[in-house]
C-alpha cells in the first residue's frame, strides 16, 4: 500500500531555525511545511532550536496550537500571524510579523564565489579557481 502524503492537509507549525550558521534546513524548502496543508504557520528564530522552542515563549505556543487543532479550545489561536520572523539586528532579534513565506516582496540574487579574490559577486569569476 502505497501513501500519497500531498492528500494528508494537518494543520502545521513548523519552527525550524532558518537564519542560525548551524541550521540544518532551508526554509525556502518545501519540506518546512506538509504539501496539502492549507492551514499552516512559521515561525523560525536565529538562536539554536531548544533556546525558543523549549522555552516558556515556544512552550506556549505549541500549547496554543494543540489546544486549538487538538482539544477545540477556542482560544487566540486564530490571530496568530502565519509567519513569525526573529530579525537580526546588532543587539540581538525583533520579532516581526508576515502574511507569507518566501516573503512576496524578496528580490532573489545570485551570487558567485570569486576564489582569487576570496570574494562575492553578482557575475561569474573569469576562469577556474581555488581555496
Amino acid at each position: 500500500m502505497k501513501i500519497s502524503f500531498s492528500r494528508l492537509a494537518p494543520p502545521a507549525v513548523p519552527i525550524p531555525e532558518c537564519f542560525s550558521a548551524a541550521a540544518s534546513i532551508s526554509c525556502r524548502s518545501p519540506e518546512v511545511t506538509p504539501p496539502g496543508s492549507k492551514q499552516k504557520w512559521l515561525e523560525a528564530h536565529g538562536l539554536e532550536h531548544w533556546t525558543e522552542f523549549y522555552t516558556r515563549h515556544g512552550v506556549t505556543l505549541q500549547k496554543r496550537f494543540f489546544d486549538h487543532f487538538l482539544k477545540g479550545i477556542e482560544n487566540d489561536w486564530k490571530d496568530q500571524p502565519p509567519v513569525q520572523l526573529q530579525v537580526r539586528r546588532v543587539d540581538g532579534f525583533v520579532q516581526r510579523s508576515e502574511n507569507e513565506w518566501p516573503l512576496a516582496r524578496t528580490r532573489w540574487t545570485r551570487f558567485y564565489l570569486n576564489p582569487s579574490e576570496r570574494s562575492l559577486s553578482i557575475t561569474p569569476a573569469p576562469g577556474e579557481g581555488s581555496l
